[in-house]
């Protein structure tokens, strides 16, 4: 079994289990930062990658109300049952899709979303660029792409997230992104930085 770090990468078994109600407990601000940049309005169809216990899932199908649609991707099937649990209701009328895949292999038509977040999850995908043409493919027309690090690692200091910022920032461009810019907010224990785009 994995260490208990090594765990918020990719939860399993029963300390993912116990990963994913911390994760549920301790992201608050965090998430709001990345729920602002993202905008939900009703009626649209959201997409989050690495959904984790699905409490963004169902903050963000609140916004988007019963016109809209919130769709999601993780790698860990521990997470998919503490967020198909969560959002149980939510899944059952169709109003929320949760499936297993990486943000390299998103299951999804083109363009058939109109904002795909990502939150804490970007460190973990197996390749930053696929990722992003990924994001790309399934956005349509001026739909908005929003990435959130916040650098946990022991040691992480805020220029480790500028860092990753511009790394998630270069990687949108390559991907045919465009109005990519940079956002931030300081919260414990380290700054968390944000790349936000828009599909062409």
């Amino acid at each position: 079994m994995r260490s208990f770090f090594e765990q918020f990468a990719h939860p399993e078994g029963s300390l993912g289990w116990l990963v994913g109600h911390l994760m549920a407990w301790k992201n608050g601000a965090r998430s709001r930062f990345a729920l602002e940049l993202v905008a939900a309005r009703e009626g649209e169809r959201v997409l989050e990658i690495g959904f984790g216990p699905g409490v963004d899932v169902a903050r963000l199908a609140g916004l988007v109300g019963p016109t809209g649609n919130v769709a999601g991707v993780d790698v860990s099937r521990e997470m998919l049952r503490h967020a198909q649990s969560r959002n149980r209701a939510l899944v059952a009328r169709g109003a929320v899709d949760l499936r297993l895949a990486p943000a390299t292999e998103l299951p999804f038509a083109d363009a058939s979303f109109d904002a795909v977040c990502a939150t804490n999850s970007a460190q973990f995908w197996r390749d930053l660029d696929q990722g992003f043409c990924e994001i790309r493919r399934v956005l349509r027309a001026g739909g908005r792409a929003v990435v959130v690090v916040q650098p946990m690692w022991k040691g992480a200091t805020s220029s480790d997230a500028q860092d990753w910022s511009s790394r998630l920032r270069a990687s949108m461009r390559r991907s045919g992104l465009v109005e990519v810019t940079h956002a931030e907010r300081e919260l414990r224990p380290v700054l968390t930085v944000a790349a936000v785009g828009r599909a062409a």
